[in-house]
């Protein structure tokens, strides 16, 4: 795998403020700055704020980037796991203080069960299961390794762009950064419809949507009482 999100992170980190571009071969493009991830709290999205305040107990952060939203758990007393398929953003975020970090793939999330009482999935990671198949997977796993009032707390990409009613978009993209390409990788794009959709089957129910903007929402799933129908 070639990180080059990960030399993102750590150009930004070492005062590089080039932009990464994710690329899709379908056309899709989208531009953005690399400091986002290491942004302050007063700096973050009204709604990315809204749905944060569902947080609670133990957190596993999935696909903790730079740190921040761990950063900002740990330091309200939370004990937080950050995991990520980035070597670089491994290494960053253990340099940035955050306590428990691992190596691992969403994909194949490995935790004893019942252990966290809050799952973060920011930024529209939650499509990086890559499909319907696996992003119901990923549900399923994350029910098992959460406690009776666990919770998903997850913003995510809408693919309704005020053009076309699609509820649901795959994306095959890479990122690229000065000059060097990554890997391509699959994404879904997921209406707050189709979310409820995707939810069945897995014990989970969505119970909160906070809209954004630039096509961002906030969801809250919590485990349905009678666990996986």
């Amino acid at each position: 795998m070639t990180d080059i999100f990960g030399q993102a992170l750590k150009g930004y980190l070492n005062g590089d403020l080039p932009k990464h571009v994710i690329q899709g071969k379908d056309g899709y493009l989208d531009v953005l700055n690399t400091e986002i991830y290491f942004s302050d709290y007063s700096d973050w999205k009204d709604h990315e704020k809204a749905i944060l305040r569902y947080v609670q107990g133990r957190v596993l952060d999935i696909g903790g980037g730079a740190g921040r939203h761990s950063l900002f758990f740990q330091k309200r007393g939370h004990e937080v796991h950050a995991i990520d398929i980035s070597p670089s953003a491994i290494a960053l975020m253990k340099i940035r203080g955050v306590k428990n970090v691992r190596l691992m793939d969403l994909r194949a999330v490995d935790f004893p069960e019942g252990h966290f009482d809050s799952v973060l999935i920011m930024a529209g990671d939650l499509g990086l299961a890559g499909s319907i198949k696996d992003s119901k997977k990923l549900l399923r796993n994350l029910f098992k390794i959460t406690s009776p009032q666990g919770r998903i707390i997850a913003t995510i990409k809408n693919p309704y762009d005020g053009k076309q009613s699609a509820e649901m978009a795959k994306v095959k993209a890479r990122i690229a950064y000065k000059g060097g390409t990554g890997d391509w990788f699959s994404i879904l794009m997921i209406s707050p419809q189709r979310l409820k959709t995707l939810a069945r089957g897995t014990g989970w129910v969505v119970s909160q949507i906070v809209e954004g903007d630039n096509g961002f929402y906030g969801a809250l799933l919590e485990k349905r009482s009678k666990g996986i129908m």
